[in-house]
């Protein structure tokens, strides 16, 4: 048998994550008190206090201890009614869990009770109970968290991470209990003030930003004995992660592969590739039907039917997109008649950025005659006549029409092939890659063989990015990187979560080039971008960054700003589908040469492969 003080702390570790756990568990007991006004107080990041009142019911003196006692709880009585919680907490485990690793006083009054309770807990050992003066409800405030496990104490991050999560959770509540006021401080700084209006969107607005929840389109939709309700963004709208994805159902937050599966499905092929919706989603259905004891937090639940589910969730969200008129519907265009005489005249032409298409016989038989020419099987001379001229005129004709948006490559004189090495037109299935130096490849990788006929075949993205971000860093180590002055700047209104990552975070971002300034709550004024950037939609590149980078856990400082430069560089380096001239991919090639660390990409992925030339023998069984 374990002692019950490893036994508690094993138990605390199950709910008991991080100070955001706290949080999240005192409010759900203050929601199942009845409570209409909450409110949480914490310091450093909630790593030296938590504090949490609530106007809800109370409790009396004897139940006001019993409230710390292992499994004890007033709202399950047998086995059966783990199948019908309707309540936000229910396992009894919170309070001895949080009391466990330590120190807690509770004070709590109900509303007809003279004088209210206090209760004193150290390290899950009762310290003092007595008869205290308060107002109606129930206070709990947590000090020194973890102070009795030190290991779980070190793994805690940065002040500034740890505040980022706990406004995450309170602003799930917001979301989830509009009617209820919620006001977070962070010391003595008023963070967030919701004030209950009854409109459902203006809690959005307060956790994901006015700008966007105005923006979104409303999801109502019923399919017995489903309810699926919220906001949900329009196509034109996305973001880089999942972090502005909430699902609820029966108004718990969770997790679910099978709701985020059936957003996946109702936007595919309507947001770009990498880029996800906005959603605030509600599901509403018998407590009978869905399974909330899967995990001791209460963050996951197992539906019963989770193909029905994914269905109903598919279903609501394409109607109500169709319905907002944001999902274009082609109108049916009837061909037109035409007389015999205009027939005869129309003639079909291929686009003028593509080349006429080829059937897979009439390539094989080219090739094959190329083959028979090689090795002497027929005396004609001449190679058949195909449109791989026509081809390179096109693209090169694409070429100038496309420019590169990102920040042009400096060009060099490059040596031209010699015309005596010039094969004649080959047909395009047989294109060699040798008519230059180097060759750009489907628009993405750039081909390049060295003197010793090694192969090296690289991503024009990640070699780009690799050189921008060794640029960025030599200007960070010197001060700072090289900002734009914005003529006109713009200002930035941001959901709770990412005002919290930059409002502790705004020194890291001038030095990655961003110059913000507070602007009101969860506004900041953007003043400077990184220069590198100037010439991009830096709006968009900035949001993207604060997202990506306030969705994670966030790194030290000194991490923080080589994660800044990666995206940086990330954002501003040419993509896959950019058309590269001769020059400049051979600038490319020089510039990722002369680094220390060609091979990777900022964020570890390869740069270059490379086959050699005995590889290549190898590979064609050449002795």
């Amino acid at each position: 048998m374990l002692p019950p003080d490893v036994a508690s702390q094993i138990a605390a570790g199950e709910v008991v994550e991080r100070p955001a756990s706290v949080v999240k568990e005192l409010i759900e007991n203050s929601i199942d008190a009845g409570a209409t006004r909450i409110t949480i107080r914490v310091e450093e990041g909630g790593k030296r206090l938590i504090r949490v009142t609530d106007d809800g019911c109370g409790m009396d003196a004897e139940d006001a201890v019993l409230a710390f006692q292992r499994h004890a709880t007033s709202k399950i009585k047998d086995a059966d009614d783990l199948w019908r919680i309707t309540t936000m907490g229910f396992r009894g485990e919170a309070l001895p869990s949080i009391a466990s690793v330590s120190h807690v006083e509770l004070l709590t009054r109900t509303p007809n009770a003279e004088k209210g309770t206090k209760v004193v807990i150290e390290g899950g050992i009762l310290q003092t109970v007595e008869p205290i003066g308060c107002p109606q409800g129930t206070t709990v405030t947590v000090k020194g968290l973890f102070f009795n496990t030190p290991a779980r104490l070190k793994f805690l991050k940065a002040v500034s991470t740890e505040f980022a999560h706990i406004a995450e959770v309170v602003s799930r509540y917001i979301l989830a209990f509009p009617d209820i006021a919620f006001t977070l401080f962070h010391g003595d700084r008023e963070i967030l003030r919701h004030v209950p209006t009854g409109d459902e969107r203006s809690a959005v607005a307060e956790v994901i930003g006015r700008e966007i929840a105005q923006q979104l389109v409303p999801v109502q939709y019923h399919e017995p004995p489903y309810t699926v309700r919220g906001f949900v963004s329009p196509p034109t709208m996305s973001k880089p992660t999942r972090s502005h994805q909430w699902f609820f159902v029966n108004n718990r937050f969770v997790r679910n592969k099978t709701l985020a599966a059936a957003v996946s499905h109702a936007y595919h092929g309507f947001v770009p590739e990498g880029r996800q919706p906005i959603v605030v989603l509600f599901l509403d259905l018998p407590p009978e039907l869905v399974d909330v004891n899967v995990h001791p937090a209460k963050i996951e639940v197992r539906f019963r039917k989770e193909a029905e589910v994914q269905a109903v969730i598919a279903r609501a969200l394409k109607e109500a997109l169709v319905a907002g008129q944001v999902i274009p519907v082609a109108p049916f265009q009837p061909k037109p008649q035409l007389s015999e005489s205009q027939e005869s005249t129309l003639t079909l032409r291929p686009p003028t950025t593509q080349p006429p298409a080829r059937s897979v016989q009439r390539d094989l038989a080219d090739f094959r005659t190329l083959l028979r020419l090689r090795f002497g099987r027929i005396e004609q001379a001449t190679v058949p006549q195909t449109e791989a001229t026509q081809t390179q005129q096109t693209q090169q004709t694409a070429a100038a029409a496309s420019p590169i948006t990102a920040p042009q490559i400096p060009t060099q004189e490059v040596a031209k092939p010699s015309p005596v090495n010039q094969p004649k037109t080959l047909p395009l299935i047989a294109r060699p890659v040798g008519l230059t130096p180097i060759k750009q490849i489907a628009a993405t990788y750039i081909l390049a063989e060295n003197e010793q006929g090694d192969l090296f075949i690289v991503s024009q993205h990640r070699a780009h990015e690799r050189v921008l971000f060794e640029q960025l860093i030599r200007r960070a180590e010197g001060s700072e990187v090289l900002r734009q002055g914005l003529v006109v700047p713009f200002t930035l209104n941001l959901g709770q979560t990412q005002a919290a990552f930059v409002e502790g975070n705004l020194k890291v971002l001038r030095q990655a080039g961003f110059e913000l300034e507070p602007f009101g709550r969860n506004t900041f004024i953007v003043r400077t971008v990184p220069a590198i950037v100037a010439q991009r939609d830096y709006e968009q590149l900035l949001q993207d960054l604060i997202d990506e980078l306030s969705a994670g856990e966030m790194p030290t400082t000194g991490e923080l700003l080589l994660d800044l430069l990666a995206a940086i560089a990330c954002k501003a380096a040419i993509k896959a589908g950019d058309v590269l001239s001769l020059e400049e991919m051979q600038q490319l090639l020089d510039d990722l040469l002369s680094l220390e660390n060609p091979a990777l990409c900022p964020h570890g992925q390869p740069v270059i492969i490379a086959l050699t030339k005995s590889e290549l023998d190898k590979r064609f069984e050449r002795g």
